[in-house]
């Protein structure tokens, strides 16, 4: 079994720049039905460029439902098989960790479609 790296909160909280999404476990996006149902920080990848971070409580489920933005604007291009899912197993379902190290990342990250979604949400 291949070894990825772990984060405590307080690492991620504190230099999230630390993280590295191309060093995380991963699966195209074609695959994303074998997503594990775990608590992860995750990352939509491209290339070399991170396109959008997000957290879940359960990964498998949230990549797999219906209400996912940026599966929608993936499926609306022909961008499929560039696409790589990447994530960060966390402890436990501690939503208010989960977000925390999602806002973190997201600000020492500064993925492309975080930007554009939260100025849509804003509006």
């Amino acid at each position: 079994m291949a070894s990825y790296p772990s984060f405590s909160v307080d690492q991620i909280l504190s230099n999230p720049n630390a993280v590295n999404p191309w060093l995380l476990e991963a699966k195209p996006f074609t695959q994303k039905r074998e997503l594990p149902s775990v608590a992860a920080i995750y990352f939509v990848l491209r290339a070399d460029e991170i396109l959008y971070s997000g957290s879940s409580i359960n990964l498998r489920k949230r990549w797999n439902g219906s209400g996912h933005r940026i599966s929608q604007l993936i499926v609306d291009r022909p961008l499929e098989n560039e696409i790589q899912l990447t994530w960060l197993r966390c402890q436990g379902n501690q939503r208010l960790y989960l977000q925390n190290m999602e806002m973190a990342l997201i600000r020492g990250l500064d993925p492309l479609l975080n930007k554009t979604f939260k100025r849509t949400k804003n509006k």
